[in-house]
């Protein structure tokens, strides 16, 4: 842990500029758009529709729309597979190393896509991101959605050089993550930050990358 830039973000985030950007920004869409997703999918799951959309009526605008229409073309072409892989990704316990369960399962699925599609799915950070955000559908506020440009760029600036997250592989790179956001939590939170879960660190990585560390 870099303890000076960890001391510097704590007394950014004790702010009541900062603290009040960081209650409003996730809960009030992202928790109803969460769940309408993880509904429709649980219904595909089941049977109880023929097509899945992963952004279903654009209700998330987190995950970049290329990976998007790419995964909901493999849900399309091969909905079998698709079913399988977040079905291993969503079962207990749930955790980022199911990342690559889920990638396993699901790359004999991407071959279905035009070489200008799977393109988009290539790297452990991409496709870290992608089986966060599905895991973050089921689960938002226990589940932190990792970006490498925000939330994947604070915890490295926050740490040393020499302990950047791992990316040996999308579940080990989640895994890490995970237990540096809820390292996170417990810190800010003893320090008097008003974060009532990984839902809220979210929005405080967020508003450290855009307004501390972009700006300094």
């Amino acid at each position: 842990m870099h303890r000076q830039r960890l001391e510097a973000v704590t007394d950014f985030l004790l702010d009541p500029r900062h603290s009040s950007i960081v209650d409003q920004r996730e809960r009030k869409y992202k928790l109803p758009g969460a769940e309408k997703i993880r509904v429709h999918l649980q219904c595909f799951l089941d049977g109880e529709t023929a097509q899945a959309n992963v952004n279903i009526g654009n209700t998330l605008d987190i995950l970049d729309w290329r990976v998007v229409d790419g995964l909901n073309q493999v849900a399309a072409i091969a909905p079998e597979t698709f079913k399988r892989a977040l079905q291993a990704l969503w079962s207990q316990p749930r955790t980022g190393k199911n990342a690559d369960a889920f990638w396993a399962t699901l790359d004999p699925g991407l071959d279905v896509l035009a070489p200008d599609v799977s393109k988009h799915f290539n790297g452990v950070g991409t496709r870290a991101s992608v089986a966060s955000y599905c895991l973050f559908l089921a689960d938002p506020m226990a589940v932190p959605f990792y970006r490498p440009g925000f939330g994947g760029k604070a915890i490295n600036y926050l740490y040393e050089k020499n302990a950047s997250l791992s990316k040996s592989s999308p579940g080990a790179l989640l895994d890490d993550y995970h237990m540096r956001c809820k390292y996170l939590l417990r810190h800010f939170t003893d320090a008097g930050i008003p974060l009532k879960d990984l839902l809220d660190l979210q929005s405080a990585l967020y508003a450290t990358v855009r307004e501390h560390i972009e700006k300094s």
